[in-house]
């Protein structure tokens, strides 16, 4: 993974109503997507099959899943992300089964929803971006009712993720 640049920026983002906060996504990759060159790619982690689905039909985009989920066939996930790296779609939404192997060298932007399962798996989705080096951001959008505090979904290292948002660099 590349060293982190001046070039590169996270930020942290509490919603805390989350009817609204698809809405407020697909706004904000939309108005991210209106500045990008044609070369240029996003992607968009999601914790939970459900929320994939949603937000891939809000974006008008796919949805990379890994080999646990039954709906989905090797082949169209390889045609999946063969559609994102030819640019058929600037952005893709994923769980975090895409984030290991892909080195693709211009995602500009990554949005995390929901809390990342550890310290190891925010490294992966975050180190999509920028690969080449070039100015990128990762957005972390927690969602209050996606996943309480007290949700087993959540590992025990997720406070490590909190020092890690509160200060970046």
């Amino acid at each position: 993974m590349p060293a982190t640049t001046e070039k590169q920026a996270l930020t942290a983002l509490y919603i805390y109503n989350a009817p609204q906060a698809l809405t407020a996504l697909a706004k904000s990759v939309t108005r991210e997507l209106k500045h990008f060159r044609a070369e240029c790619r996003a992607l968009v982690f999601v914790q939970r099959i459900e929320h994939g689905h949603a937000i891939a039909s809000a974006l008008n985009c796919e949805f990379y899943r890994g080999g646990s989920a039954e709906d989905i066939t090797d082949a169209q996930r390889k045609a999946i992300v063969y559609r994102w790296l030819s640019g058929h779609h600037a952005v893709m939404v994923a769980t975090d089964a895409f984030g290991p192997g892909n080195d693709y060298a211009h995602v500009r932007q990554v949005w995390m929803i929901g809390p990342a399962k550890g310290v190891v798996d925010f490294v992966q989705m975050a180190g999509r971006a920028g690969r080449d080096r070039a100015w990128a951001k990762v957005h972390t959008w927690i969602i209050s009712n996606i996943q309480q505090r007290d949700s087993p979904e959540l590992h025990r290292d997720t406070p490590e993720l909190h020092m890690v948002l509160a200060k970046p660099t």
